[in-house]
């Protein structure tokens, strides 16, 4: 996945862009499902599959690096992440980052109210 903001993209001086894996659920060993779907494992962010394009995934944050942008620019697309699923892996990189256990955080920007402790669940409400 492609971490880096889209206003450094448009920089032709940023030479490197920060990405990060994903893998399939089923990949991850242990009984843990459950607590990752959740969003409890803090290096992990949970994405639910997605059509036939995406299975049940995870977004290894702590495996994040840099490639060029040459390399990483001739990659196709597949799946971006909606808002409610941005949002989630902004809470869960900072969860990741600081071991804070967060709940009932508002975004400054869009003034929803997320808790960590209900699993930031990153599907859209039904």
């Amino acid at each position: 996945m492609l971490l880096t903001y889209d206003c450094e993209i448009d920089k032709p001086q940023v030479r490197n862009w920060i990405v990060s894996p994903v893998v399939p659920l089923a990949e991850i060993p242990g009984s843990s499902h459950s607590d990752v779907k959740k969003n409890k494992v803090f290096h992990l962010l949970y994405l639910p599959k997605y059509r036939g394009i995406l299975e049940d995934s995870v977004l290894l944050l702590n495996h994040m690096t840099t490639l060029s942008r040459e390399f990483v620019s001739t990659a196709h697309r597949i799946v971006s992440l909606s808002d409610i699923g941005r949002r989630a892996l902004y809470i869960q990189h900072l969860r990741w980052l600081a071991r804070w256990q967060i709940n009932d955080i508002r975004c400054p920007n869009c003034l929803a109210l997320f808790n960590a402790a209900d699993g930031m669940t990153v599907r859209p409400p039904d």
